[in-house]
């Protein structure tokens, strides 16, 4: 019986200022997102015999939100809400024979604050062809919830509140083989069938909130939206041994949405494919008999096709002062490659009862600026390009007990 007990709380704020005629800043643009969440996590491990096991659990997560946005003193969504979204869920696995196992469960999800509720039912079946080949097979039904600002956007005489999940039909056929006692090979197909998007409830409209990062929305919503992603992916993995280890990992996909419009699109997220490589290395020293010292490094290299974007239309824009996009493009062009190198350098120190770690990250070493999307820039009158973070050095300290 295990029992996990998590708090955490974020607090974003943004605002935007212009110089009036006279030079004086005026507020444009106000945004503030408060979070705070408690989460139980308890789950019960039961082995009936050697070829069976039970598990029984539930997940609770109280969680608050306080939201404001403001744009040009128009107010596009405020509000706040405290509730819980429960998830009790159980479990059966059995070995049928020495090559052949299943692993079911059905999971249930209920956010109070709105009476929303999701059944998930989950089945996987798993082939041990020999010690070093592995097939499987597996479905399951997955929700969640919706951005905060999606369920506070503001309009005349209506609310989001009621907005049900994003739920999703998940089908995985993987093979698996061992090459050596600490290396693997394994192949991956999937396909994710997305219902219940939220999508414009007045208008036909390409707006899916699959798109949606952290802009809002003032219009009424309905679950009537709809998606899919499909693809392989192959990953190489060499588990730790004499200190080293590492992991790539390629995959092509299609990440396609459906808006109110019914018209199939690329999302914002269709990179077309992604490939990772991390590798680490750690060096030990023993200090005394109850002490030791650790010096690590670890490096991830990524590239992922560019993301999606909309075309935007230069005269419109002009006319309104601000960014107006042609909707009926939505996400059809692609921004350049994404590529990033992530270093990570820490020291550490075992001694009986306490572990003490010292950690330097440099996300983005090369400090390489990424496109992340285009903009109309009012001041200038002409569409500019907007880039990602570069070099984030991040120093951390961890004391575990």
């Amino acid at each position: 019986w295990r029992t996990v007990v998590a708090a955490s709380g974020l607090h974003t704020t943004r605002t935007a200022d212009r110089l009036d005629s006279q030079y004086q800043l005026k507020l444009t643009e106000n945004d503030a997102i408060t979070q705070s969440k408690i989460n139980v996590n308890s789950v019960l491990r039961y082995q009936i015999s050697s070829r069976n096991s039970f598990r029984i659990g539930a997940q609770i997560t109280r969680q608050s939100f306080d939201i404001i946005s403001q744009d040009k003193g128009q107010t596009l969504a405020s509000g706040s809400s405290t509730g819980f979204l429960l998830q009790p869920y159980a479990g059966w696995r059995s070995d049928l024979s020495s090559k052949f196992a299943i692993d079911g469960g059905i999971h249930y999800l209920r956010y109070n604050a709105n009476g929303t509720d999701s059944w998930q039912p989950r089945l996987a079946f798993l082939y041990q062809a020999d010690k070093n080949n592995r097939f499987s097979f597996a479905y399951g039904k997955h929700s969640q919830l919706q951005q905060p600002q999606l369920y506070f956007s503001r309009q005349e005489n209506s609310s989001n509140q009621n907005l049900g999940f994003t739920k999703a039909d998940h089908w995985v056929v993987s093979y698996l083989r061992k090459l050596g006692d600490l290396r693997t090979f394994e192949v991956q197909a999937y396909y994710q069938n997305l219902f219940g998007v939220p999508v414009s409830a007045q208008r036909s409209s390409s707006f899916s909130a699959l798109n949606t990062i952290e802009g809002f929305v003032s219009e009424k919503l309905s679950n009537t939206g709809k998606g899919r992603n499909y693809g392989v992916e192959v990953n190489l993995q060499q588990y730790w041994t004499k200190g080293f280890y590492y992991l790539t990992n390629a995959t092509v996909y299609k990440s396609e949405y459906a808006g109110s419009d019914n018209i199939w699109r690329n999302t914002r997220f269709n990179n077309s494919y992604v490939f990772n490589f991390t590798a680490g290395k750690e060096w030990q020293k023993p200090r005394s008999k109850n002490r030791i010292g650790i010096l690590g490094i670890n490096g991830r290299f990524t590239v992922v096709g560019g993301f999606r974007d909309t075309p935007i239309d230069l005269a419109a824009s002009k006319k309104a002062g601000t960014t107006v996009y042609i909707e009926s493009e939505a996400y059809s062009i692609q921004l350049p490659v994404y590529s990033r190198l992530d270093l990570r350098i820490y020291l550490k120190r075992n001694k009986t009862g306490r572990n003490n770690t010292l950690t330097l990250d440099l996300q983005n070493v090369t400090n390489h600026k990424n496109a992340a999307y285009n903009y109309f820039d009012a001041q200038k009158a002409a569409i500019v390009r907007r880039t990602q973070l570069g070099l984030i050095p991040i120093l951390s300290y961890r004391v575990e007990f």
